[in-house]
Protein backbone atom coordinates (compact mmCIF):
# COMPACT_ATOMS: atom_id res chain seq x y z
CA UNK A 1 0.00 0.00 0.00
CA UNK A 2 2.64 2.74 1.13
CA UNK A 3 4.71 2.16 -1.63
CA UNK A 4 1.84 2.79 -4.39
CA UNK A 5 0.86 5.81 -2.42
CA UNK A 6 4.50 7.05 -2.73
CA UNK A 7 4.58 6.74 -6.31
CA UNK A 8 1.11 8.71 -6.29
CA UNK A 9 1.66 11.30 -4.17
CA UNK A 10 5.03 11.84 -6.34
CA UNK A 11 4.33 11.17 -9.91
CA UNK A 12 0.90 13.39 -9.03
CA UNK A 13 3.04 16.02 -7.24
CA UNK A 14 5.50 16.21 -10.80
CA UNK A 15 2.90 16.21 -13.42
CA UNK A 16 0.86 19.34 -11.22
CA UNK A 17 3.89 20.99 -10.97
CA UNK A 18 4.22 20.77 -14.78
CA UNK A 19 1.07 21.81 -15.12
CA UNK A 20 -0.56 18.99 -16.10
CA UNK A 21 -3.14 19.44 -13.78
CA UNK A 22 -6.41 18.20 -16.06
CA UNK A 23 -5.07 14.12 -16.45
CA UNK A 24 -4.19 14.01 -12.66
CA UNK A 25 -7.62 15.26 -12.11
CA UNK A 26 -9.61 13.10 -14.44
CA UNK A 27 -7.40 10.51 -13.52
CA UNK A 28 -7.76 10.60 -9.89
CA UNK A 29 -11.60 10.96 -10.12
CA UNK A 30 -12.31 8.13 -12.69
CA UNK A 31 -9.94 5.31 -10.58
CA UNK A 32 -11.83 6.74 -7.72
CA UNK A 33 -15.38 6.12 -9.02
CA UNK A 34 -14.54 3.10 -11.28
CA UNK A 35 -12.29 1.24 -9.17
CA UNK A 36 -12.44 2.02 -5.09
CA UNK A 37 -15.81 2.57 -4.93
CA UNK A 38 -17.42 -0.36 -6.24
CA UNK A 39 -14.42 -2.67 -5.14
CA UNK A 40 -14.62 -1.35 -1.59
CA UNK A 41 -18.40 -1.95 -1.39
CA UNK A 42 -18.76 -5.10 -3.19
CA UNK A 43 -15.81 -6.51 -0.18
CA UNK A 44 -16.99 -4.22 2.44
CA UNK A 45 -20.79 -5.25 2.11
CA UNK A 46 -21.18 -8.04 -0.47
CA UNK A 47 -18.63 -10.76 1.03
CA UNK A 48 -19.18 -8.85 4.69
CA UNK A 49 -14.98 -7.80 4.97
CA UNK A 50 -15.80 -4.32 6.69
CA UNK A 51 -12.92 -2.14 6.64
CA UNK A 52 -10.30 -4.65 5.34
CA UNK A 53 -12.88 -4.62 2.12
CA UNK A 54 -13.11 -0.89 2.02
CA UNK A 55 -8.84 -0.43 2.95
CA UNK A 56 -8.28 -3.59 0.11
CA UNK A 57 -10.08 -1.15 -2.54
CA UNK A 58 -8.06 1.56 -1.90
CA UNK A 59 -5.28 -0.29 -2.35
CA UNK A 60 -6.42 -1.09 -5.80
CA UNK A 61 -7.62 2.21 -6.76
CA UNK A 62 -3.83 3.47 -5.89
CA UNK A 63 -1.91 0.42 -7.90
CA UNK A 64 -3.81 1.63 -11.20
CA UNK A 65 -3.86 5.29 -10.28
CA UNK A 66 0.19 4.59 -9.73
CA UNK A 67 0.64 3.22 -13.24
CA UNK A 68 -1.24 5.75 -15.12
CA UNK A 69 0.60 8.27 -13.40
CA UNK A 70 3.68 6.46 -13.63
CA UNK A 71 3.23 6.34 -17.38
CA UNK A 72 2.09 9.50 -17.77
CA UNK A 73 5.38 11.01 -16.15
CA UNK A 74 7.53 8.17 -18.69
CA UNK A 75 5.73 9.98 -21.84
CA UNK A 76 7.02 13.35 -22.66
CA UNK A 77 4.04 15.02 -23.49
CA UNK A 78 3.67 16.35 -19.82
CA UNK A 79 7.21 18.45 -20.67
CA UNK A 80 6.06 20.70 -22.97
CA UNK A 81 2.67 21.18 -21.41
CA UNK A 82 1.75 24.98 -21.03
CA UNK A 83 0.42 25.90 -17.64
CA UNK A 84 -2.95 28.12 -16.96
CA UNK A 85 -0.79 29.66 -14.02
CA UNK A 86 -0.65 33.51 -14.54
CA UNK A 87 2.87 34.85 -15.61
CA UNK A 88 5.00 35.46 -17.83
Amino acid sequence: FQIFDAVVINTNGALNGAGDVRFTMWSTILCAWVIKLPIAFWLALAWDWGALGAGTGFTFELIVLSCILSWQVKGDRWLSHTSNLVGP
